[in-house]
């Protein structure tokens, strides 16, 4: 699914490039939480998008250490798009640390971010009746579209 909602947003925004793996193979420098740019350089995209992935850190560290990254590696009026499972999720796997999705409105809040769209994933539209039900049941994963703000 993850492949599909970047190739139909690429197919709706005139000039948008998706490259799926962009990252350099082998990174020129660790991603290193914290070092300012991840290695890639200042304002050095348009977008940034995460999938299920950063539930998986602490709240201070996202606070104090991913957020900042990400606002710094992020051009003026950049996007933050992600996807987090919360507090709010009924199945929890293990490792994963859940805040409120409320909570994550402050977070990217305070990190230099404005929260245009913060919603339970499902209710921006399912496949079937039967896919919104089973995320009722369990509780969706939020999904988040930030934008950098200077």
């Amino acid at each position: 699914a993850t492949g599909a909602r970047l190739a139909a947003l690429a197919a709706a925004v005139p000039g948008l490039e998706v490259r799926p793996h962009a990252l350099p193979q082998p990174l020129s420098a660790p991603l290193v939480p914290g070092d300012g740019d991840g290695g890639f350089g200042l304002a050095a995209f348009d977008l940034v998008y995460a999938r299920l992935a950063l539930h998986y850190f602490p709240e201070d560290t996202i606070r104090d250490l991913i957020l900042p990254d990400l606002h710094a590696v992020l051009r003026p009026g950049g996007w933050l798009l992600f996807t987090i499972k919360t507090s709010e999720n009924k199945a929890q796997g293990t490792g994963k640390v859940l805040i409120a999705g409320e909570r994550w409105r402050e977070l990217v809040a305070n990190a230099g971010f404005e929260a245009l769209e913060a919603r339970p994933e499902w209710q921006g539209g399912v496949a079937s009746l039967e896919s919104e039900e089973a995320w009722r049941s369990v509780g969706s994963p939020w999904f988040f579209a930030c934008r950098k703000i200077a």
